[in-house]
């Protein structure tokens, strides 16, 4: 977008806009490395508009966005600063549409649990009468909130993100070893289910087989009843996991049992890795 100041200088505004997709790092530097390919020396504002669930997938603590040059301004952010604008003529239509579209936005997401609570499961077709869309933006809104309560505690620092079909919120904290090269042990939400996985390599494999029954007999132990995974290969492969019920088990309690099961499981977890 080209805008000419009071100054009547060029300057311009390049806009991200996201609404149930992933915020992603790569995508939003190719936009700005095409934009200043064609507009060299540009004064240019980088914005990332995360307008639905996608504003769930960005996480301040990451560098690299903020590195790119880029703003990202959630669904509040975005109806603060563009509340108030005085739009005339057939554009006020479209402008007022827009502004109550964020604000029923805003509403669906901080009240998506009490929604739930109304519904058989998160896939329950009557959640579309109450405007959410179903699939990942559910699970997106739902893992929000809980990352929220879970921030509380000494289990912090969760992202959220897709992989190629799972929503997924990642414990980053919680590797072990921290730094993420296999072989290493992490945690995360897929789906509805609490999952403690594995990250192997080929040469690794056999390290697995020689830990996999520990580790299954430790989460065993924890005061909250899972259960194991099929035993698979791959890269990325589950362990164990502890199922919920995100429309019978209110927000607080799946944040109080998954602290539990971390508290039983994590430090011991170590020793085995």
């Amino acid at each position: 977008m080209e805008v000419t100041g009071r100054d009547d200088k060029k300057r311009y505004l390049l806009i991200e806009c996201k609404t149930d997709s992933d915020l992603d790092v790569e995508q939003l530097r190719r936009s700005r490395e095409s934009f200043l390919q064609q507009n060299k020396h540009a004064d240019v504002t980088c914005l990332a508009l995360t307008l639905g669930a996608s504003q769930f997938t960005y996480s301040p603590s990451d560098p690299e966005i903020r590195e790119l040059g880029f703003t990202v301004l959630n669904v509040s952010e975005t109806r603060r600063i563009f509340s108030g604008l005085e739009v005339g003529g057939r554009g006020k239509t479209y402008y007022e549409d827009w502004r109550e579209a964020l604000q029923r936005e805003e509403e669906r997401a901080s009240k998506i649990d009490q929604a739930l609570s109304r519904m058989d499961s998160p896939r329950d077709e009557r959640l579309k009468e109450e405007g959410c869309r179903l699939g990942f933006p559910v699970f997106y809104m739902f893992y929000a909130k809980l990352r929220d309560r879970l921030n509380k505690t000494s289990f912090k620092n969760w992202h959220i993100y897709s992989m190629a079909n799972n929503p997924v919120m990642n414990w980053a904290d919680g590797w072990l070893p921290p730094e993420q090269g296999p072989p290493s042990l992490f945690w995360e939400f897929n789906w509805d289910c609490f999952t403690l996985k594995a990250h192997l390599s080929d040469e690794w494999s056999d390290w697995w087989r020689g830990r996999r029954p520990r580790v299954i007999k430790l989460c065993a132990s924890s005061p909250v009843q899972g259960r194991r995974s099929a035993d698979r290969s791959g890269t990325h492969v589950s362990a164990y996991r502890w199922k919920f019920d995100f429309c019978r088990e209110s927000v607080q309690e799946v944040a109080e049992k998954t602290v539990g099961i971390l508290e039983s499981v994590q430090e011991p977890l170590g020793s085995i890795s």
